[in-house]
């Protein structure tokens, strides 16, 4: 019996060919489009990861001298990177390139066209130039086009950063030297070129001047000029660059804390293996990716739903395509019985073609998706995307995805394909084989006792919620576990996105008849057909409906969340400036910047007003290193009951107004007025200093609008008090970062805010123009390109040491850190509309095929080919604009909560943003994919002979 089940299923296969290949082409398409959804979330979420540590350098791990007791007298900082470079490279496979990086601090004379300026320090870098060329490690831009770095810069040449450059006057085919206390020699360098980077140098660790490795050690040993150690410079380095053969499977932005267990170990086994006294192992990627995992907390949870629900979409799609073939077959299953066929052998039957069919359109569907990805998707994204960005877009698939990939395609297949045979076998043979069974009659079997089953899940599921709340939560958010809470934020948001698609299903025929209802004055001579077929065919629609509901909850989730990150990275930059542009001192010395600049760039045309923030605490401390004095303010209430450190803000009466216009609506206070507390703390008073605090300040001493307070101040050994009457709580202040709400986790450093001549006063220090200043917010006027304002600052003040820094510009460049981003999550929207759009056309035909007799019954009464085709169309856009418009809703009510509780963790404000170009995009490729593919559905059936029709059906 069993080798002839085998042949029958086979020949069966073969024999039913259209059959066959609609099954293997849905179940292709469904894990096409499922699998490239995961491998582009896998490309996205590798990307994501460059773009938050895009501020290390793309390096890995670093490796230098670590100084210890007991070692040698006068133990150098270079070493010989080639033997612990051999040592390394044959323990840990993890690696793949070692690249130094040698760094020595030298002194420039000034300017080559006024020597006589005083001396300057800069940071002279020896880079294996050709290895990092060769391996794509980071960028040189800007450079001389003439000028190929594949072979190296030769000997005694350079190249030197664009700014520096500017600053110090360096042109192309200058000769500049510079002197190396390291080497107590000077040496002459030829300048090749000028410079930018992108990836090439960590934050703060950017080389001034480069030059080649290849030949910088024997330079080195000819200008050595130290008699009290020998030292030969071939070969040596102060730093060690490590990256990792596959990054990739290392780093994952969906398990931050998984991420750090395997680079920790891999650091810890390197460490035991090369010594812990001698040598020092930096983590500059898992460092910056640690410190931002708040930030990615959002885009965390949003990889992991767009899996989910990429998933349960692909199910119910699979699930749409083989229950229909299953229900279509019936009768043929009933034919297999009454010729003497046992129950399981349907069964047996359906799980040998279905595992066919479910193991190819599977493979095919992987592997499609792989080159897809890989060899088209990206690489247009690459064409689209303008050389620069730091964002780099690599094809990642995680063996997870092809692994969940498989599961789901052959697991949920199965299970749809043995479903309905089970119920099949559950119905008497009569029942399978009655010419006029409707396919709606096999759902009406019910299991016994299904209302208790009911009763029971519903019990389960209002007793763990609860018993969520009460028992764990608590002890989650005292945990403190950011890698648990998102784990928490996850479960609850699948749930709420679940449960509220459920209650979308259960008001749907409200929806569809509101629709019905708009339809109906443009379409009155179908109308009344459409509201009884779309309430006749509501089983068979469920899928459909359910599908496109997540299928537009995700997608407006997504698009949302994305448009919300890109535009809180925009609001955040330009809440932090506070202004237009803003002018900050490089260093913090005796020859820093005071206030008589301010009236300086008063003078520029196209300033509309400035305002100076005076010097902070630390700065003091910085200008005033020689005397070695600590400058501090605490605050306390008015008996000193209670105190903290607080930051504290010297403000002229110009800063409210120079706040840029933008960010004017997010200066908020939590109790007090803005004009009136901004002036009164400018009102002279002998006895009582009035003050605006932060409300996290406030939260945290207990301490409301009108209270006394105390502040204390600190200058070296002198200590001073003075009483302080709160004229206003601050939530949020734009420049001022301090300035803040209560944390969820606490409030941390809070910020008071007092006049100028209040802070100078109270600190003792240097007042009017002789005060430091610690930056100085600039307000462009109306109708002045920010850009040409910016430039003609730097050329006004090109001798002092000052960043300029234009808030647009600054904003610019972190959005575009983010194209990929969004560029890559278009791709994953656009899949998912093709899954859904591709579940409606599958369930559309299936439904024409069924109504093919109601067809020419319609025709026969008097409707044209066209209006019937009209018919199935407005029944179907019923259908995807009621489900899509509800699961829309859900997605922005989901992306909009889960923005407003990163801002808990944040303690930022909210920076909102629906993407409405977004929205009519998407409508309109859903609306015109149903209408071409009804067309190229209808086509034959709409010309076909009445006669023909009822031939088929009878």
């Amino acid at each position: 019996m069993d080798s002839f089940l085998y042949s029958y299923a086979f020949k069966d296969l073969f024999r039913q060919k259209t059959r066959t290949i609609l099954g293997v082409m849905g179940i292709a398409v469904s894990l096409f489009l499922l699998t490239s959804v995961s491998f582009i979330t896998d490309s996205v979420s590798y990307g994501f990861i460059d773009f938050l540590t895009a501020d290390c350098g793309n390096q890995d791990l670093r490796l230098s001298v670590r100084h210890y007791a007991g070692e040698e007298e006068n133990r150098s900082d270079y070493f010989d990177y080639p033997n612990i470079k051999a040592l390394i490279h044959e323990e840990f496979d993890e690696i793949e390139h070692f690249l130094p990086r040698t760094t020595m601090w030298g002194r420039t004379n000034g300017s080559i066209s006024n020597p006589m300026e005083d001396e300057r320090w800069a940071q002279l870098g020896a880079l294996d130039v050709k290895l990092e060329e060769d391996i794509s490690f980071g960028s040189f831009i800007d450079i001389s086009p003439t000028l190929n770095l594949s072979e190296g810069i030769p000997v005694n040449s350079c190249l030197v950063e664009m700014e520096f450059a500017e600053r110090f006057n360096l042109t192309e085919g200058q000769i500049f030297n510079i002197f190396l206390p390291g080497l107590n020699s000077s040496v002459n360098l030829t300048i090749l070129s000028r410079f930018n980077s992108d990836l090439k140098f960590p934050l703060g660790r950017e080389s001034d001047i480069v030059v080649d490795m290849s030949w910088w050690g024997e330079t080195a040993n000819q200008l050595y000029n130290v008699a009290y150690r020998e030292m030969d410079w071939v070969n040596k380095t102060n730093s060690l660059v490590m990256i990792f053969k596959n990054g990739e499977d290392i780093y994952d932005i969906r398990d931050i804390e998984n991420t750090e267990a395997l680079i920790t170990k891999l650091g810890a086994d390197m460490q035991l293996l090369i010594g812990l006294d001698p040598w020092n192992i930096e983590y500059p990627k898992l460092e910056l990716l640690y410190v931002s995992e708040m930030f990615s907390l959002g885009m965390n949870i949003l990889f992991v739903v767009i899996g989910f629900v990429s998933m349960l979409i692909s199910g119910i799609l699979i699930n749409g395509i083989l229950s229909t073939s299953v229900e279509e077959r019936i009768r043929e299953y009933g034919i297999n019985r009454v010729l003497g066929a046992r129950k399981s052998y349907n069964i047996k039957l359906v799980v040998l073609q279905a595992m066919l069919i479910i193991l190819i359109g599977t493979t095919l569907g992987i592997f499609g998706a792989g080159i897809f990805v890989d060899k088209v998707a990206l690489t247009l994204l690459e064409r689209e995307i303008p050389d620069g960005y730091a964002s780099n877009i690599v094809f990642v698939a995680q063996p997870t995805s092809i692994l969940m990939s498989y599961l789901i395609g052959i697991g949920v297949s199965l299970i749809v394909s043995i479903a309905p045979a089970v119920k099949v076998m559950r119905m008497s043979i009569v029942e399978s084989i009655n010419p006029y069974r409707h396919s709606d009659e096999l759902y009406k079997i019910k299991k016994e006792g299904s209302a208790n089953v009911k009763l029971i899940v519903f019990g389960f599921f209002v007793a763990a919620n609860s018993g969520f709340v009460f028992f764990l939560l608590p002890k989650i958010m005292l945990s403190l576990k950011i890698a648990l809470l998102a784990s928490i934020l996850v479960g609850t948001l699948v749930t709420f996105l679940v449960g509220v698609s459920l209650m979308a299903v259960g008001i749907m025929p409200f929806f569809l008849k509101l629709l019905v209802m708009i339809f109906e004055p443009l379409m009155q001579k179908i109308m009344n057909i459409v509201k009884i077929t779309i309430h006749r065919h509501q089983r068979r629609n469920l899928s459909t409906i359910i599908m496109f509901i997540l299928s537009f909850s995700f997608i407006m989730f997504a698009t949302s969340m994305v448009e919300i990150q890109v535009n809180q990275i925009g609001g955040l930059i330009a809440y932090e400036s506070g202004s237009d542009i803003v002018i900050r001192p490089r260093t913090y010395n005796i020859n820093a910047p005071t206030v008589e600049l301010q009236e300086q760039i008063m003078q520029v045309e196209g300033i509309e007003r400035a305002s100076s923030l005076l010097a902070s605490t630390n700065d003091l401390e910085n200008i005033y290193s020689e005397e070695n004095k600590d400058f501090g303010v605490t605050m306390g209430d008015y008996i000193d009951f209670t105190s903290t450190n607080i930051w504290l803000y010297g403000i002229d009466k110009n800063f409210k107004d120079t706040i840029s216009t933008e960010m004017q609506s997010h200066l908020v206070f939590a109790t007090g007025n803005k004009d009136e507390a901004f002036s009164q703390i400018f009102e002279e008073n002998q006895e009582i200093i009035n003050i605006i605090i932060s409300s996290s300040t406030a939260s945290q001493l207990k301490i409301r609008k009108d209270d006394l307070a105390r502040l204390t101040f600190t200058r070296g050994t002198e200590e001073s008090a003075y009483i302080c009457k709160v004229v206003g709580v601050l939530k949020n202040c734009p420049g001022l970062s301090r300035i803040r709400e209560a944390g969820l986790f606490g409030g941390g450093t809070g910020g008071v805010i007092m006049s100028n001549i209040n802070y100078i006063k109270c600190l003792n220090i240097p007042g009017g123009d002789d005060a430091f200043v610690d930056k100085i917010f600039v307000k462009v006027k109306e109708g002045y390109n920010h850009t040409i304002i910016e430039q003609n600052l730097e050329t006004i003040f090109e001798e002092e040491n000052l960043r300029i820094d234009r808030t647009s510009e600054d904003i610019e460049y972190a959005e575009s850190e983010f194209l990929v981003i969004k560029y890559m999550f278009l791709l994953i929207q656009l899949g998912t509309i093709i899954i859904a759009i591709f579940g409606l056309l599958t369930s559309a035909y299936s439904s024409i095929l069924e109504r093919t007799r109601e067809i020419g019954i319609l025709r026969t009464l008097g409707l044209h080919g066209r209006e019937v085709e009209n018919l199935f169309l407005v029944e179907n856009l019923i259908i995807l604009l009621a489900s899509s418009t509800s699961g829309g809703i859900i997605g922005t009510i989901m992306a909009l909560g889960l923005s407003e509780n990163m801002t808990l963790f944040t303690q930022t404000p909210q920076m909102i943003k629906i993407p409405w170009d977004i929205v009519g995009i998407i409508y309109g490729v859903s609306i015109l994919s149903l209408y071409l593919g009804l067309k190229l559905i209808m086509r034959k059936l709409r010309n076909k002979n009445l006669i023909e029709i009822f031939r088929e059906t009878l």
